[in-house]
């Protein structure tokens, strides 16, 4: 599988440990009507979780990691962690980082 494909046999449930620091996007969820985002650096040895089955065109998945709480506070900007309104937060990975920066956990 060509690097700058998307895996395709990603899918909910599954657990994947990062073998490198991996800069990604991150969303952010409220307790009102709107979503909001910000960058980070996700860092080597963290496992997440991915969330739900990608759709079919999809070009990356929702993935939560198992250390939420720990990168909550390392990642997601004290500014929405700090309001009443903050309800959590989702990383955002590519599909073609799963096998290069990531491996499927068992």
């Amino acid at each position: 599988m060509s690097s700058d494909q998307p895996r395709r046999d990603v899918c909910a449930g599954q657990r994947w440990r990062l073998i490198r620091d991996l800069r990604t996007g991150g969303l952010t969820s409220w307790r009102v009507p709107f979503s909001g985002g910000f960058e980070c650096v996700v860092p080597s040895g963290t496992v997440v979780a991915v969330e739900s089955d990608p759709p079919i065109r999809a070009r990356a998945v929702y993935c939560i990691p198992e250390n939420y709480d720990e990168l909550e506070c390392l990642l997601v900007p004290e500014e929405d962690r700090d309001s009443p309104k903050y309800s959590g937060y989702a990383l955002v990975i590519q599909l073609v980082e799963f096998g290069a920066a990531l491996v499927a956990v068992e």
